[in-house]
Formats: structure tokens, C-alpha cells, sequence
């Protein structure tokens, strides 16, 4: 086809059939890949957000000071605001009041595994009680990332 000079083509303008059919192979990959992950991922996992704030839970704890699970939801809040020293000593009592707690050596593991002094002990420490979860509980679906936990952290002890 040919185009005179009077008349030239104008370059700046994309072509919408180009653009729309790009935009179609971009969303059917997305959902492919989507769909991909969806089939890949682990089960859920306790929720990642503390759904109550640390007022409501010193008052849960006040009223019901021999609930585990409520020293564990404390600590998990606390240790989102590096509150360290609070956070294990909620993590500590939660497990004195249950040995089996497996989500308190859990979280109790996150917190010596993100500790900021690093040492040796500390990460001992963490591979520990990421062990323990492991063997308490054999269903949970972060058993792969804690089992990844304790790979860094003994590597880091190798090291």
C-alpha cells in the first residue's frame, strides 16, 4: 500500500489490535501462573496480622491468665514490634503453661532466629525450637520454612 506525501502515516498512534491482543496473552498468563502457585502453595497458615490489638489482649490475659494461645497471640504482636524481651517472655510462660505448645517454639524460634545479636547460642537456640515444632506438629504447613530455618541457621553456625 502507498501512501503519498500529502497524506503521511502517523506513527505515534500504536495500533489497538496489537495493543489488545497483548494485553489478553498478559492476562492469560497471569492467570496461568496464578493458577500455578495456587497448586504449589502449602496449606494456610495462622494468620500473619494480629487481629487484636495489645490492649484487648493484656485484658483477654487479665481475665484468662492460664490461656497459652493468648501469650502466644501477645507474643506474635509483640515480637511485630520488636518488642523482644516481651515477646519471649510470653513465648516462655506460654510453654510453661503447655510443654506441646508447638506454635510458641514456633514463634519462639522466629524471635531468637531474627534476634539482634546474632550469636551462636541465640541461633542454637532458634534451630531448637524450630526442631520442636517439627516434631509437634507434623501436619502444619510452615514445617518446610522451618525446616528452611534451621538449614540457614546451621549454616550460619558452620560458618
Amino acid at each position: 500500500m502507498e501512501h503519498d506525501k500529502d497524506h503521511p502515516v502517523d506513527m505515534r498512534r500504536p495500533r489497538t489490535g496489537w495493543l489488545a491482543l497483548m494485553l489478553i496473552a498478559a492476562i492469560v498468563i497471569g492467570l496461568a501462573l496464578i493458577r500455578l502457585a495456587a497448586d504449589t502453595l502449602p496449606a494456610p497458615t495462622p494468620p500473619s496480622e494480629p487481629t487484636r490489638t495489645l490492649g484487648e489482649l493484656d485484658a483477654a490475659i487479665a481475665r484468662a491468665p492460664d490461656d497459652p494461645a493468648l501469650h502466644i497471640e501477645r507474643g506474635r504482636l509483640l515480637l511485630l514490634v520488636y518488642e523482644w524481651d516481651r515477646a519471649l517472655a510470653d513465648f516462655d510462660h506460654a510453654l510453661e503453661l503447655d510443654p506441646d505448645a508447638a506454635e510458641a517454639y514456633y514463634q519462639r524460634g522466629l524471635l531468637y532466629a531474627s534476634a539482634p545479636d546474632g550469636s551462636n547460642a541465640t541461633r542454637q537456640r532458634a534451630i531448637d525450637d524450630f526442631r520442636r515444632f517439627l516434631d509437634l506438629a507434623p501436619e502444619d504447613a510452615r514445617r518446610t520454612r522451618a525446616a528452611e530455618h534451621i538449614r540457614r541457621l546451621e549454616a550460619a553456625l558452620a560458618g
